[in-house]
């Protein structure tokens, strides 16, 4: 699995982090926990979370947006990934029935 430049491990939580430098000296420091100890699915809301902080991230450099409201918005992406993922876990769990032994894999990525 390739590293993400914007994931880091703070105890067993696993954390998004993104800087850039806004107009004169600001600096942008985006930092947001992405609710997982499991690092697979803390790779996989990290892609989405980066993936949406372009936007963000040039909004809240033009102040079209304060770091609050990009924190918030980005915090949704979360719960959102959050949410899709633990659904599509819970899809396979039913699909492969109790007798599957494909649920323990299944099981252990939740």
């Amino acid at each position: 699995m390739l590293a993400q430049t914007h994931m880091f491990q703070r105890g067993d939580v696993w954390y998004w982090r993104r800087k850039a430098r806004g107009f004169s000296t600001r600096i942008i420091d985006l930092q947001i926990s992405l609710r997982t100890t499991n690092r697979q699915r803390a790779v996989m809301i990290a892609r989405r979370v980066t993936a949406e902080s372009d936007d963000v991230m040039e909004a809240v450099k033009q102040s079209q947006m304060t770091l609050e409201e990009a924190k918030a918005f980005l915090r949704a992406v979360i719960s959102r990934e959050t949410e899709l993922l633990e659904r599509q876990r819970m899809v396979i769990a039913m699909d492969m029935g109790p007798g599957n032994p494909a649920l323990f894999i299944a099981r252990q990525s939740g």
